[in-house]
């Protein structure tokens, strides 16, 4: 007798149902204690300690005071617990034992001291007593080798300062063929002090000859614009003379005879590159020879307005037109740098940047290198298995939720003190209308919560005095400040803290207006996102506004529609990833259900689905990645792709993150949290995306492209690359067909367009100097380089976002820059973005050609995705 699959399979579908069920409050149970956040691509794991095994390791410090030594202890219990769970709950499930140490020994180092321009062979010697004895130094809480390793390293930065503090004002020979190797990670360790020094004298000396050569092409440029702003001037000056109502004829006569002058600096401005030196030497003189009469505008121009028939509206228009160029002119002068102040200021940068970073370790505590000192251990097994402090963890969650509770102020260490760098739009601190109101520049050095006693902060590290200026929203901060501008005063400034929205990492959209090929004007939507955020709740504050990246792209997407938008671009390049979850739904804005993505632990591989038939975008798509595309990133542009859903243009590939991260809280939170890989994820189509990423159906080269160490494989221990069975899916649209027909349209208007073809000059010679490990120490090598690069930016540059047009810019106008909104940054980025240039017309193309997907049906059946449990 025969098996009737139809009747039977009703009742498996109800089995299936049961035990999928079982499995939801299996994994209910263990997240009791091992929660889940979706933090850069999460699932929950299957392979973590036991309740009763997490219990044992921190029953005690679970629930008791912290002692007095509290720091160390929970540092010690830290030390304790990586090393018993990481070979529990990694996916690759290796032990630590003396292998693994070595590799761990080598991380720490490296961590401190990269380039090996500290340490001297001696202190490896010493240190390299503990190389296979890491993972017992962690098991037994001897936290003594961490100490020794960064207070050494501690001890050899000012040994460095001091070295430069002597020599960086030495007379340097720049004319020589000697050179200067900057990539130092694989080479061996300096020999012995002296040959350390030799390293250093070349690095001072590059530091210099950077900021000379610099210099020198910012003065150029600052000559060039100099001699622009005084034509600006001329031409005011040609509309006063020649009015018919301006009486002064002595100043016409003399301004016409500056009218000449300018003519001159006008024709001196089409040069070529073989008089590029008189051209300048020219223009300098310009500068100088109408300097005196430039204030005789005034006089011309009141005596205009009292002769003429003119408005006074037009007269003060006319003035401060004039008084602006003028004000441009002196600031721009002033930005010239004479050689002596050039030589005198290299010295003094070069010196005050490693002053800084010494500073910066001498107020550092334990927990600046016991948390190298733990991700040692945890990237020795992949490097996205990473310890987060308690405070690395609340950052974590500012990162995924967009919101933080505070003031507002971007702050940086400086001279001891918490320097205010920006003051974020909206925010407490912007609102506050008060005299003593921060500003940036101001130097924080003490908070006092509500009405207690101020705590002086003065050196202490940037994350704690963060960490006291932060807290619940609706608090009172008192802040004591040094302002800006007055470095011997003191100001008291009172904020109550609220919820602070990082908008800049927000997805935002707008609509792009192109012109076809018949001159017709097209209507198109682009929406950047920036990061796969979404509320976690990992601070567990309940006031918190929940965000999730999904739901604000839906509304964008809905405004674009009923713009009546043709097609839409999806701009993840640079979106390093997120929430797993927010990429899976996010994918179910544009396909109608099936399986989005495979994560596989280690007994089973789980398809994740969009079950939710709704689509909020159905017409033409086009996703934008780069290289530093990764994680959830990678899981759009590859469901997308698989689906026939979506063209993916831009680098050659993604990042090549294809792993799944889960986030541990160790004795809730109280150690901080263990965020380790548990296990990969997969395409529909059963390929990984680990290591070779997603690739481009068109490729549009970034610099990014060109960099030779980017990429997940040129990380240290990489999981490798593997792939599994092909989930059940059924592609939306077949875009096979009309690819090949955008890819040659889009390279026959590359070709043919002289911007994107300096464009890609550019990209080639950062591709040299990626791979390039030393430099030439010759000025005039040097220089020419450069000056080079600066042609090829100049001309592929709109004028409108030229560096010479910000430097030209008033001191009102610089002050503004700093307060760009993100729309007005967003405004300036865009003028200078080729790469969506061309791709905008690929959309276009894919308009046109092929039209909106034909099949957006449901991709899979109920019966297949119950199937998908028995794989």
């Amino acid at each position: 007798m025969s098996l009737n699959f139809k009747k039977i399979r009703p009742y498996i579908a109800l089995l299936l149902t049961i035990t999928a069920l079982s499995i939801l409050i299996e994994k209910a149970v263990v997240a009791k204690k091992i929660t889940a956040v979706y933090g850069d691509n999460i699932t929950l794991a299957q392979n973590s300690a036991s309740e009763s095994e997490l219990a044992a390791f921190i029953s005690e410090y679970d629930n008791e005071e912290p002692p007095p030594d509290a720091e160390e202890r929970r540092a010690m219990a830290v030390s304790k617990l990586l090393p018993e769970m990481m070979p529990e709950i990694h996916i690759t499930h290796k032990k630590f034992d003396e292998k693994m140490s070595m590799v761990a020994w080598t991380n720490y180092l490296d961590s401190l001291d990269f380039d090996r321009v500290y340490f001297i062979r001696s202190d490896i010697d010493e240190f390299k007593h503990y190389e296979n004895s890491f993972h017992k130094l962690m098991q037994n809480k001897d936290l003594s080798f961490a100490k020794l390793v960064f207070e050494r390293f501690r001890e050899r930065v000012s040994d460095r300062v001091e070295f430069i503090r002597a020599n960086v004002t030495n007379n340097f020979d720049f004319t020589t063929s000697d050179e200067y190797v900057w990539k130092r990670k694989n080479m061996p360790w300096p020999a012995d002090k002296e040959e350390l020094d030799s390293i250093w004298i070349k690095r001072i000396a590059n530091s210099i000859l950077a900021y000379r050569v610099n210099s020198e092409i910012s003065n150029e440029k600052n000559t060039k614009h100099l001699a622009e702003i005084r034509i600006d001037i001329a031409r005011e000056l040609r509309s006063i003379v020649e009015s018919d109502t301006n009486t002064n004829k002595l100043a016409e006569i003399e301004l016409t005879n500056e009218l000449a002058i300018f003519d001159t600096a006008i024709a001196a401005l089409d040069h070529t590159p073989t008089n590029t030196a008189e051209r300048l030497e020219l223009q300098k003189n310009l500068m100088f020879s109408t300097t005196n009469k430039i204030s005789k505008i005034e006089a011309v121009t009141t005596a205009a307005a009292g002769e003429n028939e003119t408005s006074p509206s037009e007269e003060n228009s006319a003035t401060n037109r004039l008084t602006t160029l003028i004000q441009q002119y002196t600031f721009v002068e002033n930005s010239i740098k004479t050689p002596e102040k050039t030589v005198s200021d290299a010295a003094k940068e070069t010196l005050d940047n490693y002053v800084r970073f010494e500073n910066i370790l001498k107020d550092s505590d334990q927990e600046f290198y016991l948390g190298r000192y733990f991700n040692a251990m945890t990237t020795a097994y992949d490097p996205h298995s990473n310890y987060l402090s308690p405070v690395t963890l609340e950052d974590f969650g500012i990162d995924m939720q967009l919101s933080l509770q505070g003031i507002g102020a971007q702050l940086q260490s400086e001279d001891g003190a918490a320097k205010i760098m920006e003051i974020i739009p909206g925010s407490p601190a912007e609102r506050d209308q008060s005299d003593t109101k921060l500003v940036p520049g101001d130097k924080i050095i003490g908070v006092a919560q509500g009405d207690e006693e101020f705590v002086d902060i003065r050196h202490w590290p940037l994350y704690k005095a963060v960490r006291l200026i932060r807290g619940p929203k609706g608090s009172t901060v008192r802040l004591q400040v040094i302002p800006a501008n007055d470095p011997n005063g003191l100001k008291v400034v009172i904020l109550v803290r609220d919820e602070i929205k990082l908008e800049e990492q927000a997805a935002s959209s707008r609509i792009e207006k192109i012109s076809d090929e018949n001159g017709v004007e097209r209507k198109l939507g682009y929406i950047k996102l920036p990061t796969f955020y979404s509320s976690m709740n990992i601070d567990k504050k309940p006031d918190v506004t929940p965000r999730s990246a999904t739901i604000d792209v839906a509304s964008l997407i809905a405004e674009l529609n009923s713009e009546e938008v043709e097609g839409l671009i999806l701009d993840l390049r640079n979106n390093g990833g997120g929430s797993l979850p927010e990429a899976v739904y996010l994918t179910g804005l544009f396909i109608r259900t099936g399986p989005v993505v495979q994560v596989k632990e280690a007994r089973r591989t789980i398809p994740l689905p969009d079950n939710d038939p709704a689509i909020a975008f159905d017409k033409p798509l086009v996703v934008m990645v780069n290289k530093l595309s990764a994680s959830a990133s990678e899981i759009v542009a590859g469901a997308l792709q698989d689906y026939g859903r979506a063209v993916i243009v831009g680098d050659s590939s993604t990042h090549g993150k294809g792993t799944v991260q889960t986030l541990i809280p160790l004795a809730d939170g109280k150690l901080g949290s263990l965020k380790t890989t548990t296990a990969s994820f997969y395409r529909i189509n059963g390929s990984s995306t680990q290591i070779r990423g997603v690739e481009s159906d068109i490729v549009l080269p970034s610099a990014f492209d060109y960099f030779s160490d980017l990429g997940e494989g040129k990380l240290d221990n990489p999981i490798p690359w593997s792939r599994t069975g092909p989930a059940r899916y059924r592609v939306v649209d077949p875009l096979e067909d009309v690819i090949p027909t955008l890819r040659e349209r889009s390279e026959k208007r590359r070709q043919e367009n002289e911007k994107w073809c300096n464009h890609m000059k550019i990209l080639e010679r950062f591709g040299v100097f990626s791979t390039n490990k030393v430099f030439s120490l010759n000025f005039e090598e040097r220089l020419a380089k450069a000056r080079e690069d600066e042609e090829l930016n100049r001309k592929i540059a709109d004028d409108t976002s030229s560096a010479a047009t910000e430097m030209g810019d008033s001191i009102i106008k610089q002050e503004e820059k700093k307060r760009k909104t993100k729309e007005e940054k967003e405004k300036e980025a865009r003028k200078r973005d080729m790469v969506l240039d061309e791709t905008l017309n690929i959309l276009l193309d894919l308009i046109d050609l092929h039209g909106s997907p034909r099949n957006l049906r449901s991709s899979l059946s109920p019966y297949d995705f119950l199937d998908s449990f028995f794989r």
